[in-house]
């Protein structure tokens, strides 16, 4: 049985309760409790693997994966989806 792949995790600024998760899968970006281990994926269509992944903090969200959540419609500092 293959074990879960471990996806790269962001913190966001002013969010200590959550990380963002670029999705190699569905490729767009989802938003997780800050906690490293295993997740059920977020994606639409079930695109992602059945056994879910395993989240690991990569660090900061960069520049470019805060300007995708804003396009998805994400706001972050604030604690909500605007």
């Amino acid at each position: 049985m293959c074990s879960a792949p471990i996806l790269d995790a962001y913190s966001l600024p002013g969010d200590r309760l959550r990380w963002v998760v670029p999705c190699c899968f569905c490729c767009r970006l989802h938003i997780h409790a800050a906690e490293a281990g295993h997740r059920t994926p977020h994606c639409s269509g079930r695109t992602g693997p059945a056994d879910g992944y395993t989240l690991a903090l990569a660090g900061p969200a960069t520049p470019d994966i805060l300007r995708r959540l804003r396009q998805q419609g994400w706001s972050f500092g604030r604690g909500g989806r605007g």
